[in-house]
């Protein structure tokens, strides 16, 4: 494999990694009674409703999804940024 194509793919599953943090990781519930409605990620670009014990998909948001998954892209592009400052940095102290 290619240099370029496995920075590509190291990215893209780094960036798959902190999408799916961002979306399990920030929730919030909003309860009334037996129904409890949780929206998913920073946007809320997803909204699962519970009655009781079953549960259903309430709502999907596409243009809030396309906003988490660019954030998610953009923290991603920023931790990549700060990784690498850290290991020159590493690098230039050791010699």
């Amino acid at each position: 494999m290619t240099k370029p194509v496995e920075k590509s793919l190291s990215f893209a599953a780094m960036a798959l990694v902190v999408f799916s943090g961002m979306t399990l990781l920030v929730w919030g519930g909003i309860s009334t009674g037996p129904h409890t409605y949780f929206q998913l990620g920073l946007t809320g670009w997803l909204t699962l409703h519970r009655y009781r014990n079953s549960w259903s998909l309430d709502r999907v948001e596409p243009v809030l999804l396309v906003v988490e998954l660019g954030l998610a892209m953009l923290l991603t592009w920023i931790l990549a940024r700060v990784f690498d400052w850290v290991k020159s940095a590493r690098r230039k102290t050791m010699t």
